[in-house]
């Protein structure tokens, strides 16, 4: 291989071992800043609406691109560390996805000016809200431990090269 297609490789390899940190930089923002901005900023039912929407695009975009990532390290990208983590961060996404957040917004529903803490559904929505922001902090984790893993191997195959061409 020529001196530039191996640039293009490191690079490429790069930044897919980055997607992890890439995607778990946009969830930080998104859920640490943007969100709560929306919610200090519009009333609660108007920062609610806008959030999910957003956190929806959000999952089926991530979502996509992880099953790409495990179709990839399942066939072609085999140096690509722990599978696991790849397939455990798709299935935090279908379940916040598919389950916690339709149940979520069924209660939503129900009150069309806002859930009120006097409500009976007030505590079922908060623990489901609980567990959403719990799962929510595991895959920012996941997402980075997996990239800080494969920009590790990639480090260590680069200093193996480097002893090697010695």
């Amino acid at each position: 291989m020529t001196l530039k297609s191996n640039r293009l490789n490191a690079m490429v390899k790069i930044l897919i071992s980055s997607f992890g940190l890439i995607f778990a930089t946009w969830l930080a923002v998104f859920g640490y800043l943007v969100a709560p901005t929306l919610f200090s900023s519009l009333d609660s039912v108007q920062a609610g609406n806008q959030v999910g929407k957003l956190l929806s695009a959000t999952n089926f975009i991530l979502l996509a691109a992880l099953l790409i990532l495990v179709i990839a390290k399942s066939f072609f990208l085999k140096t690509l560390a722990s599978i696991w983590m790849l397939l455990l961060s798709a299935l935090i996404v279908i379940v916040s996805e598919f389950w916690l957040t339709p149940k979520m917004q069924l209660i939503k529903e129900q009150y069309p000016q806002g859930i009120l803490k006097s409500s009976e559904h007030w505590h079922s929505f908060m623990a489901m809200h609980g567990v959403y922001q719990l799962l929510f902090l595991t895959l920012i984790l996941l997402l980075v431990v997996w990239s800080l893993a494969n920009l590790n191997r990639l480090f260590l195959e680069n200093q193996l090269d480097d002893k090697k061409s010695l």
